[in-house]
């Protein structure tokens, strides 16, 4: 028996991995969505690791001299993971979804040890880890790149859980266990402020399935306690507890009998999306309930006699049973007081905040089946357990669909909650993505609530006035944005560029140095001085902040083209060619490379011009810009036969592309000299 355990496991671990692509296989290539944008793809410090350590220090949200906010949250893991991801993956959201597949699938394989560990019984944890993996609630940690932290989260309160009961079975080592336990949950806090609770999930398992007295227990977890109190005394004083929580509970002007009502509703909808998913969503509010209160709040004091009674119930049967029922009671705590998060709109609840404690319904559905096999049918017994997982599978695999880009889940997300105006900006963001600019702005303005989070969307609606060239337009939603939000480092760039547009240059530049005065790591403010002093002739202070942008995002696209060009405006060819050897050594952009080749062709550096475009097809040899580019290049050394063969080849390769022809012909119009 012993010998097999090992194989088994091996052939469980497999199954899950299985399982775990089958269901996820059709969402690794879905587009970032949302906050995948801001924390990733335009976040400087998330691009390069020098400013990892940064990410553990309480910043601040507004920092100019009227305002001195605190940060909503304090969630270190939540910028460390992108930084330690984009090196790998960069702009391609098959590796990030890849990757957040894998560490999912960790948390399901811990899952199932740790159920073994602490039943002895294989099947009821493959089982129990099976559902949840499939199941279609804990799809987001695969589909929204950014949400990876919750795995991490998960799998750093299962390490807690391990080591602290293993502390309980070997005394003579309890303390290095207990260490390691209390820095797994140190570790889990840092992901997010769900964890904190993880002391109640200690006393309840050492209470319930060791079968020992509370005050023993009690006593057990008082260093975990200890830690949970010093973890709340600090964020309330470097995290903003009070305005992100406290202070937006009398926002709803709601009484007891009605949040009661309400967060009853709450509970309601998670529950039945566990049981029968149907409408699942990121997060789903509700406004306060103000009618039939008493018949709502007699409905809660029954559910919560009906909760305890089945726990006791519960335990009575099976020790197991009864800590699965816990875990899931006690994961609604964090949950009174978290919905109130956007009180603005109603009380909020979020699957996420329930990711841990969900494990006590998929232990709950597991043992369920197997009592139906076990003691009722096996036929009937095995269909049901079939029947679950590909219905789960199925549902899963048909909400990745629905995540495949930021317009399809806002549009499927407005449908499930449409009282929550912020949506309207995600949706917003997706038509300005398309150039849907009309559509883009009646979303943006149906996002607006007259609240400090308006300042993104009355800045992109600001964004659009200037691009459709009404800079007047674009001032007032800019200078209304700043009314909500006086420090925004992004709306004074913004600003900075209408101004630009209207001529007033002086005013622009003043935008600029608040951009970075607020944001000192963010880029866009020196774009801006930088083509002010392009005008200016001001090349050495030009140049001075290519290289400050250069020590924050060392790749970045833009600054290099920036650089290139300010040294090409000094009339500085050694220094031209030094800046340009430094990119080619080290630079693997094939977009940037095929860009600065094509800067160098015109101010006819060929030689090193050649060389950008070679190494941009070394690291791309389909790149359809590179082989245009390259193609021109030879063409204009009047290299028109090999210019026109690799245009011949590249429109095999790009059959729709009607750019290859076309070149063609006019290669071939000056090959024979006709004009």
């Amino acid at each position: 028996m012993t010998r097999r355990g090992p194989v088994q496991n091996a052939i469980i671990a497999a199954v899950l991995l299985l399982a775990a692509i089958l269901c996820y296989s059709n969402s690794l290539h879905n587009a970032f969505m949302m906050d995948d944008i801001s924390l990733l793809l335009k976040n400087p410090k998330a691009q390069n690791l020098k400013y990892l350590s940064q990410s553990f220090l309480p910043e601040r949200s507004f920092s100019d001299e009227t305002q001195n906010w605190s940060k909503e949250f304090y969630r270190p893991v939540v910028d460390i993971l992108p930084s330690l991801c984009y090196p790998l993956f960069r702009e391609n959201p098959f590796g990030y979804h890849t990757f957040n597949l894998f560490l999912f699938y960790l948390c399901g394989l811990a899952l199932f040890f740790f159920w073994l560990d602490v039943t002895g019984k294989r099947i009821l944890a493959f089982l129990g880890s099976l559902f949840f993996l499939v199941h279609p609630m804990n799809g987001f940690v695969v589909n929204y790149i950014t949400t990876n932290v919750f795995a991490v989260q998960f799998l750093f309160q299962i390490i807690a859980l391990a080591f602290f009961l293993k502390a309980r079975k070997t005394p003579t080592r309890s303390f290095r266990y207990d260490v390691l336990a209390l820095l797994a949950y140190c570790s889990a806090c840092l992901c997010h402020e769900s964890a904190m609770i993880l002391p109640l999930y200690l006393l309840a398992t050492f209470w319930i399935l060791k079968k020992k007295s509370f005050l023993e227990s009690l006593k057990a977890c008082r260093y975990y306690f200890l830690l949970f109190v010093l973890q709340l005394l600090f964020r309330f004083k470097f995290s903003s507890v009070q305005g992100s929580l406290i202070d937006k509970i009398p926002v709803l002007h709601i009484n007891l009998f009605e949040y009661i009502a309400t967060f009853l509703k709450l509970i309601f909808w998670y529950f039945s999306n566990l049981v029968f998913p149907h409408n699942i969503v990121l997060f789903w509010l509700t406004w306060p309930v103000r009618d039939h209160l008493l018949l709502w709040n007699l409905g809660f004091v029954a559910l919560a006699i009906a909760a305890v009674y089945l726990f006791f119930y519960l335990r009575q049967r099976s020790m197991f049973a009864g800590w699965s029922w816990a875990m899931l009671m006690i994961g609604i705590v964090p949950v009174t007081i978290g919905c109130f998060i956007r009180s603005q709109s109603g009380l909020t609840i979020e699957p996420h905040w329930l990711f841990f404690p969900s494990i006590g319904f998929f232990a709950l559905l597991a043992m369920s089946c197997l009592w139906l096999y076990q003691k009722r049918s096996k036929i009937l017994g095995l269909t049901v357990i079939i029947f679950l997982a590909l219905s789960f599978l199925f549902i899963s695999r048909a909400m990745n669909e629905v995540w495949k880009t930021p317009k399809s889940y806002s549009l499927y997300w407005l449908k499930q909650v449409p009282n929550y105006k912020s949506i309207n900006f995600w949706l917003a963001g997706a038509y300005l993505e398309e150039k849907n600019l009309e559509l883009a702005k009646e979303y943006f303005s149906r996002s607006l609530e007259n609240r400090p989070t308006d300042w993104q969307a009355l800045s992109n609606l600001g964004l659009i006035e200037l691009g459709e060239n009404d800079p007047d337009k674009a001032i007032k939603y800019f200078k209304k944005a700043l009314e909500f939000y006086p420090s925004s480092a992004v709306v004074c760039n913004n600003l900075g560029a209408a101004y630009m547009k209207q001529g007033r240059q002086n005013d622009a530049q003043k935008a600029f140095y608040q951009s970075i005065h607020f944001d000192p790591l963010g880029l866009e403010g020196r774009y801006g001085l930088i083509q002010i002093y392009h005008r200016q002739e001001k090349y050495l202070d030009a140049e001075r902040l290519c290289r400050e942008n250069l020590n924050i995002a060392p790749k970045d696209r833009l600054t290099w083209v920036f650089l290139m060009e300010t040294q090409f405006l000094r009339k500085e060819p050694d220094l031209v060619v030094q800046s340009a050897q430094e990119l080619l050594a080290h630079s693997d952009d094939v977009p940037l490379l095929v860009d600065i080749g094509n800067m160098f062709a015109l101010r006819n550096y060929l030689k090193m011009s050649f060389e950008f475009f070679s190494k941009a097809l070394k690291l791309d040899p389909k790149n359809k810009e590179a082989l245009i580019s390259l193609g021109k290049f030879l063409a204009n050394l009047k290299e028109y036969d090999k210019a026109i063969s690799l245009w011949q080849d590249a429109a095999k390769l790009y059959p729709k592309d009607k750019r290859f022809p076309m070149l063609i012909d006019q290669a071939n119009v000056l090959k024979n000299g006709r004009p």
